[in-house]
Parts: structure tokens; sequence; C-alpha cells
């Protein structure tokens, strides 16, 4: 009965190892079936890229009406380039988790247009543009753009392009956002200058004046309003108000402003301490003897309230900023208070300045002060510490006088959201009666601007001629800043909270490391070797020189022993050079080939010691 019991016993362990074998993958199928409507995430990268901002998750879980994202991309295409087909995965990751943040009212739909199918007819149709990476003469074919569907609206990013990949959230949200909302946003627009053209007249058969570019574009997707300087009340529908150049405004009128501002409004202001575009309309509004004060504007009546003024007739010279601009007699002068800014005069981690590279900012003036209690205040526009101010009349006479002390940086534009102190405490002007009524203040979204001409055309854009018809180039990136700034005043709250995301792509700082080392010594070889250079140079024009007066095409025998000399050590530079080039190709390949085995033998490696520790452990069990 021993021996006959313990033959079960002995082959129990083989049998229980082939049933555990044959269970896991029984389980793990389960699983997978159980759980594939589940969809469980985390976000590991550094800078969680893959993590959407809470204003757009308020935004796409308050869908009020469905919206169909239809995301266009050639990913089978073979003449792609493999890191443009990794950035499209990203992208309709991203735009996996805005669907699963509302999946009942958003849905995504992902196409891959062959050439002559009726997907790529309808990417054609929504205008999203292939684009091309054949030869001479082959046609576009790959798509990487994006529409968003709702009802009859729509609307399309043609091509997201790699480089705004930072600004990915921040298009996909607003292109979500302009299709649910009903109606074209209307913009209220106050200024003394001729911004949306003269007003037509009766009786007049001229045709008035079309406006300024910038606002021509803007009537493209806004209801522009034209209000008068000298009204005293504000249209109640506005969805935003601009200003440009405001001045003269009556009392009446400034309390309207205070009260649309605290009342939650959008207020988008651009003042100047002096404006070229004014003194071109009136001339005689900057006579230097009349202080210029037809070519300034400001609203320090109410700005002075929310913390910040702008010093009248004072403008900002950054000699790290300067412009070289014509000052007659064919000669070009930098100054200093015609600001072209770059880099981190730009606010890179705003959506809406981001992808700007310059801008133009003739005679700008600077927001000096601290936002008020209850306020928020982010810079868009900075100068460098080197920037200080100095009187207009100064700043237009190059080359008259030195640079003023550095006050940098100075703020340039800004943007205040919160709740508004009001600059009427004491209430209307002229009604004490109203003194006493309660109002109720909202958060209010304000964009202050220091400068007007930034707008004008002649500073924004080169006019051209194409075959008869005139063509409008940008400058710079002026109209883009006014149009981005238009949209977020007029736009949903959510989209003033996204920031610019951090860069997808994590670089190999080893790698960057040893190519920068290389470059340094080849950089070190190089002006060794332009040095050799002018030296052999100078000695044979020494002894070019040295030759006297019995000159013939024949060198001396000097000559040709130095000119063997200097191409042995031309020679010898660019060997050494070539040493360079291979020893940093040699260190990167080096890198690259232990970075590979680890990615390729660490996890099978530990997967190997822990079954045959596993293994030895099961092992020394069964023979207790």
């Amino acid at each position: 009965m021993n021996a006959m019991s313990a033959t079960p016993k002995s082959h129990s362990p083989r049998w229980a190892n082939w049933g555990a074998w044959l269970l896991v993958p029984a389980v793990l199928i389960a699983l997978n079936v159980a759980l594939r409507g589940v969809r469980l995430r985390t976000d590991l990268t550094a800078g969680r890229i893959y993590t959407l901002t809470p204003q757009t998750g308020a935004l796409v879980r308050g869908l009020e009406r469905p919206v169909t994202l239809k995301f266009y991309f050639s990913n089978r295409d073979r003449q792609a380039p493999m890191p443009l087909k990794q950035y499209g995965r990203r992208i309709q990751d991203l735009l996996a988790e805005y669907v699963a943040l509302n999946p009942e009212r958003l849905r995504l739909e992902v196409y891959s247009p062959e050439p002559d199918t009726e997907e790529e007819e309808w990417a054609q149709r929504y205008g999203v543009q292939p684009q091309g990476f054949g030869g001479l003469g082959a046609m576009p074919g790959f798509y990487l753009g994006l529409v968003a569907v709702s009802g009859r609206r729509e609307a399309a990013i043609p091509v997201i392009a790699p480089q705004h990949e930072p600004q990915l959230e921040y298009q996909i949200t607003r292109l979500i956002q302009e299709v649910t909302r009903a109606r074209k946003p209307r913009v209220g627009v106050l200024s003394s200058l001729p911004l949306l053209g003269e007003p037509p007249q009766p009786f007049m058969r001229r045709p008035s004046a079309p406006g300024w570019i910038a606002f021509q574009e803007a009537r493209r997707e806004y209801d522009l309003v034209r209000l008068d300087p000298g009204q005293e009340s504000l249209p109640d529908d506005l969805d935003a108000l601009c200003l440009v150049h405001p001045q003269e405004l009556a009392e009446p009128m400034l309390y309207a402003l205070d009260t649309y501002v605290r009342g939650g409004g959008r207020l988008l202001a651009f003042v100047d301490p002096f404006s070229l575009a004014a003194q071109e309309q009136s001339p005689a509004a900057a006579d230097p003897f009349g202080g210029m004060a037809g070519a300034m504007s400001d609203l320090n009546r109410l700005t002075s309230a929310w913390g910040y003024e702008i010093a009248p007739q004072q403008v900002v010279a950054d000699p790290e900023a300067a412009t070289p601009v014509s000052v007659g007699s064919g000669r070009a002068e930098r100054l200093s208070a015609w600001l072209s800014l770059r880099g981190d005069q730009i606010a890179g981690d705003e959506a809406a300045t981001s992808a700007l590279g310059l801008l133009m900012l003739p005679f700008a003036g600077a927001w000096q002060g601290e936002a008020a209690a209850g306020l928020d205040v982010t810079p868009l526009l900075v100068t460098s510490a080197a920037a200080g101010l100095q009187p207009a009349f100064a700043a237009m006479q190059p080359g008259t006088g030195a640079d003023p002390a550095p006050q940098g940086p100075l703020a340039l534009a800004v943007r205040l959201n919160g709740i508004f102190p009001s600059a009427f405490p004491e209430g209307p002007p002229g009604d004490a009666a109203a003194a006493s009524e309660t109002f109720e203040p909202r958060p209010g979204i304000v964009i202050l601007v220091a400068d007007v001409d930034l707008l004008a055309d002649r500073y924004a854009l080169a006019v051209q001629n194409f075959f008869g018809q005139t063509v409008y180039e940008p400058l710079n990136d002026n109209l883009a800043l006014f149009l981005n700034l238009l949209e977020q005043a007029t736009g949903n709250a959510a989209l003033l909270g996204l920031r610019s995301r951090q860069a997808y792509e994590r670089p190999f700082e080893r790698v960057l490391e040893l190519e920068r080392q290389a470059q340094q010594r080849w950089h070190e070889e190089e002006a060794r070797l332009v040095d050799e250079l002018r030296a052999a140079q100078a000695r044979l024009d020494a002894l070019q020189q040295a030759r006297g007066a019995d000159k013939n095409l024949m060198l001396s025998a000097a000559q040709r022993q130095e000119v063997e000399r200097f191409r042995q050590e031309r020679f010898e530079t660019q060997r050494k050079l070539k040493t360079v080039r291979q020893n940093l190709r040699r260190d990167i390949q080096r890198l690259g080939f232990r970075l590979n085995l680890f990615n390729l033998a660490f996890a099978p490696g530990l997967l190997s010691l822990y079954g045959l520790w596993h293994g030895w452990r099961r092992r020394r069990l069964m023979n207790r």
C-alpha cells in the first residue's frame, strides 16, 4: 500500500507543471476578453505629454452637441519619413485621449487616403492638403490633417506640421470649440483710426477704404461691430471688445468699459505712447512742438486701478532688439526704439505666442507696475534687461544720443485675468444715485499691448503685384499675433489655460555632449587652419615684396619652398580634421551599440535570472 500510494505523489508535480503552463495562457486569454472594453492608461513620460490639461477636460466633458474628429493620416505611405509616421501615431494617441474624456459626444474616425479613392476626395473637399516626398514630378499624396464636424459646421487643420507639435493640444481644443459655437463671435472695435475703413457717406460715389488688412482678415472669423468713441454705452451682446489707439474717451465710456470688464468681459487693448500710424493719418498730430499728444494714447484712467500704467510719450529703447532702419541717403542705422523681438522676448509657453518667431514693434511703450489684488498676470512680450525708456522725440532722432539707462526687462504686452477692481469706486460719473446699486463682479480677461503700429499694414506686410493682383506677404508675425490674441479673447476660457506642451522627442544627452565636444575640437582645428592660411599668405606677400624691381612670373626657390610647406601644413590639418570626424562617428556608434545591447539584453537577462532563481528555489523546496 505504501508503494502504490507513493506512485501518484512522484508524478503529481509533473502533471501540476503541465497544468500550470496550460492554465497561464488560458487565464491571459480570458482576461483579454473580459477587459477588452476597459481602457486603463498611465502616462509615464517625463513631461506627461499624453495627459490633457484640466481646461481641455472641462471643455470636452461639457460638449452639448456631438463632434466627429476625422483624422487623415497616410500611415501606409512608403515614401514618407519614419519620424513623420511616428509623429502621426502620436497625434492619433492624443486624439484617443480626447475621445476617452467624452465618448458619448466625441468620436474619432481615422482614414488613410489612397490615390483616386473616395477617402482622398473627402480629405481634399475638407481642405486637408497633401504633401509630397517623391522625386521631381511626383504627385503629393501624404495626408496628415484633422477635421472636426458637428452638424453642418466643420473646421480643419489642413496640415499638422511637426514644428507645431508643442501647440497640438491648443489646436485640437480650438478646433472642437470652433465647430460647437453657434455663431460668429461679435467683437466691438473702438478706435480713433480707420481700422475698418471709412464709414460709408451718403451721396458719395467713390467706394470707402477697406481698412487695415489685420481687420479684413479678422472679418473672416468674427462679426466686427464698429463703435463710436463718442458714445457712452456698449452693446449688450459683445463677446469681446478691441480698443486700438483710443483717444479722448469720455468718462461715461470709460465707466462703461470698466463695468464691462468687471462683469466678466474680454478686452483686447492696443495703446501707444507714440504711434507712427496716427502720425501718418494726421501729420499735424505729431507736431514736435506740441508734445506729439495727438500721436499718443493710453488707458491709464482704467489700467491704473488694475496695477499697470504706460508712461506718456516715453518709448522703449532696447539695444538687444534694435532694428536696421533706413534713415535716408542710402544709409541704414540700427534704431534701439524700433524693436524686433525674438526668442526669449516672446513668451514660449503661451499658446498664442509660442509659435511666433519675429515681431516688429516701432516706438512701443511699456507697462509698469504690479497686478492688483485678485488678478493673475501673464507677460506675453518683454524686452531684454538692457532696455530703458526715453522720450519719443529723442528716439526719433537716430545718432543724437546714447541709449537710456537699463531698466529692463520691461513688459510690452501682458494678460490679466481675475476679478478686476473698479476704477470708479465712487460710482458712475455724474450719477450719485447709481452709486448705491449693487454689482456682482465676475472674472474677466484683459490683454494689454503697448503698441499700435504692429497692426498697421506697412509694418506687418509687404505689398506685391502678382499678375495684376495685389498680394500681401507677411514681413513678420505681427498679424498672427493679433489673430491669436483675438482668438483667445473670444474663445472658450479653457483656451487661456492651455500652455505649449513639452517636446515629445527626448534627445540622448550623452550623444549630444559627444557631438558638442567634437564640434568644439573641429572649430579649434578650423581656427588653427585659418590662422595658418593667413600666416602663409602673409609670408608669401612678404616674399613677393622682397623680389624688388625684377618682377617676373616665375616663383623663386624661397617662394616654392614656402608654398610647399603651406601645402604640407594644409594636408596635415585636413588629415587631423578627418580623424576628429572619424572619432566622433566611432564614439557615437559605440554609444549606440551599448544602448541597443542594454535595451535588448537587460529585460531578457533579468527574466532569465528570475527563472533560474525560481527554478533553483523550487527544486530546493522539492528536495526537502
